[in-house]
């Protein structure tokens, strides 16, 4: 079961599946834009997840979002990082949090459109991850160790990286 993490290399915003794209943008809006039209937007998802909202009118917003700031130099940044997409999601959270507090709960919809990305975004900060999504986590820590995108998927690389997290954290000695 633990085996294989289900994770795709980032390639661009607009390939991303249409929810992470939601994620995305509010993510992004919350960088670019400030809290309150991060609120307005994830109340928006919220809203369409709920079938209380226009799908239409949401996607349009999150491609002006997406299409707006995909190309500012903090976002690009961000991008060029991380190989994976939840590497980017993750790492648009905690630059936001640079900014003021991102709390998870503004995208608690997503625990049941994708549960791996959601644990992977609500683990952010946590000494120890999901193990659902502890493979990506692992390799997103790396990365922000390293300050770079790493291709290198060995995984005698993320035990060395996981070992180095617990210690930091007092979980092992």
């Amino acid at each position: 079961m633990f085996s294989k993490q289900v994770d795709r290399v980032f390639t661009k915003f607009t390939d991303l599946p249409q929810h992470l794209q939601y994620v995305a943008a509010g993510l992004i809006c919350f960088i670019c834009e400030g809290m309150d039209e991060t609120v307005h937007y994830f109340g928006d998802v919220a809203s369409c997840e709920a079938k209380e909202f226009s799908r239409k009118k949401l996607n349009k917003r999150t491609q002006e979002i997406l299409s707006k700031y995909a190309g500012k130099p903090e976002i690009v940044a961000i991008v060029q990082s991380h190989k994976y997409i939840s590497g980017v999601l993750r790492r648009l959270l905690k630059e936001g949090q640079s900014f003021g507090v991102v709390n998870t709960a503004l995208f608690t919809w997503l625990l049941y459109t994708d549960r791996f990305m959601y644990l992977m975004l609500n683990d952010h900060g946590m000494p120890e991850t999901s193990v659902e999504c502890a493979y990506p986590a692992t390799h997103y820590s790396e990365e922000l160790r390293v300050g770079r995108r790493l291709e290198d998927d060995t995984m005698s690389h993320y035990l060395d990286e996981l070992e180095r997290e617990l210690r930091f954290y007092n979980v092992i000695k």
